[in-house]
């Protein structure tokens, strides 16, 4: 990318700041004191990128209030204990929201990595008539409704799905709301079930519903549509009398022009925008579908990336880059700074020229405790060349301490915090979880093989390949 485009997208971005407006989030909690409030938005709705926007302390009194500026409509996000609350907001408005009443996840749940939060939209006192949250709320619970008690008909017997009804009913019981975002939100789920219960082509559907239409890229229904259709879509184009050529191109992934080139012609898509997502959405889901390699998918959105005009679509191409290169071996591992059991800091660039055997562990687990007495062993072999690191994930820390004591563990350990974020980084959803790092700071194994798995034969071919490396370095430099 040349330094001028560069340039210019960083006046775009510049210019994209001052038109945006503030928004303020308020209210009053009292069964949250002290706690600190996290609010957080999906940066793309293809990825899911998870980024967090703001956050406040509730105080004393429950008191709480954060603000930030956005030049768009957001749909923001909150966990707390059992409950993820939703809301959308808009530029230049304020919202005094009310908190579900605090009810703290089970300790089975915590530990359960596919534990499901209750949904919820957060309620707003001071909400104007035909709010936006209002509207979504209550067209989601007809919308629900529908799909539960039409699920097996409009999957498989479409003729007795009847979406035309539900549709008349839905656009009799809004008619009064006007709201843009809300009737794109509207319109793209009803498109949804049309898709299943009548319309199953999905060039048609793209016809109908994106081509030569506004590219709404925040907008949920919009998006979730969107990639429901991508990789039917591509499917079908490789099957016209362009297909060879088209998924030739794709595949050698050296001419993003060529290629859009030869998916309008085989799609009759014009737009270069709605060609650009569909392209994103289909190497991203087909990566996951393994219908691509990673070499081919990489390739492609390098090209998007250095040759695309839009803001969106370059942040896009750096998501799916950043989900499908994350913490693949040879990538650099996550940094952390964490507090040891004598409340010192602790980073991970600290244990930089030695490996690290990271590993993430509650004392609530039984496989973690079996798994700890085997890292004490492991730990008097390998204490020369590598560091021990365990990440406590234990609520008490102080309690996490006299465990460790009591069994004499002398490697280093870590209390881990809601704030810092690791377990997400680490993509942590169940204990134990291993990776080993490298003396440079980079996955070597991710994630790891557990001191039950062989660790030691692993580690010792990792670890003597690394020596031998080095040494052919150092004896190139003496040369």
């Amino acid at each position: 990318m040349n330094k001028f485009f560069v340039f210019l997208l960083a006046i775009l971005s510049w210019g994209n700041f001052l038109f945006a407006q503030e928004v303020t989030i308020k209210g009053n909690a009292p069964q949250y004191s002290g706690e600190e409030l996290f609010f957080y938005y999906y940066s793309d709705r293809i990825t899911m990128d998870e980024r967090q926007l703001t956050s406040c302390i509730v105080e004393n009194d429950g008191s709480f209030k954060t603000s930030f500026y956005i030049d768009e409509i957001m749909s923001l996000h909150i966990y707390l204990g059992v409950f993820q609350g939703f809301l959308y907001v808009e530029p230049d408005s304020t919202y005094e929201i009310l908190l579900p009443p605090k009810q703290e996840k089970q300790k089975s749940q915590k530990l359960n990595p596919f534990f499901e939060y209750h949904q919820v939209y957060l309620k707003i006192l001071n909400q104007p008539e035909n709010e936006l949250n209002e509207q979504i709320g209550r067209f989601d619970k007809h919308y629900a409704k529908y799909l539960s008690e039409n699920a097996l008909a409009i999957y498989a017997k479409r003729q007795l799905a009847n979406p035309d009804s539900f549709q008349a009913v839905i656009n009799d019981t809004f008619e009064k709301n006007k709201h843009p975002f809300f009737q794109q939100y509207k319109n793209y789920r009803l498109a949804y079930i049309n898709h299943f219960a009548k319309e199953r082509n999905p060039l048609k559907v793209f016809q109908k519903y994106y081509d030569s239409k506004p590219i709404l890229h925040r907008n949920p229904a919009y998006m979730k549509l969107l990639g429901e259709l991508c990789s039917k879509y591509l499917e079908n184009a490789f099957k016209t009398p362009k297909g060879d050529e088209l998924l030739n191109t794709l595949l050698k992934g050296d001419d993003i022009f060529s290629l859009k080139q030869q998916l309008s012609k085989a799609t009759a898509i014009k737009s270069d925008t709605l060609l650009e997502i569909i392209l994103l959405q289909t190497l991203y889901s087909g990566y996951y579908n393994k219908d691509f390699s990673r070499k081919t998918v990489l390739n492609n959105i390098n090209l998007i990336k250095q040759y695309s005009t839009i803001t969106a679509h370059i942040d896009l191409a750096e998501n799916i880059e950043h989900q499908i290169s994350y913490l693949q071996n040879g990538t650099l591992a996550p940094p952390f700074e964490l507090e040891n059991t004598k409340g010192k800091k602790v980073r991970l660039s600290d244990f930089r020229g030695k490996y690290v055997y990271l590993n993430f562990v509650t004392t609530d687990s039984y496989a973690c405790k079996t798994d700890l007495e085997l890292l004490k062993k492991l730990y008097q072999k390998q204490k020369k060349i590598a560091e021990f690191v365990t990440v406590s994930v234990d609520e008490d820390f102080a309690e996490t301490k006299k465990f460790i004591e009591r069994n004499n563990y002398k490697w280093t350990f870590l209390k881990y915090t809601r704030s810092s974020d690791l377990l997400k980084k680490y993509r942590v959803y169940a204990y134990p979880v291993y990776y080993l790092i490298d003396p440079d700071g980079r996955l070597a194994m991710s994630p790891s093989v557990s001191p039950r798995e062989d660790f030691e034969l692993r580690f010792f071919e990792i670890w003597t390949a690394w020596k031998q490396q080095k040494r052919r370095e150092e004896h190139q430099r003496k040369r």
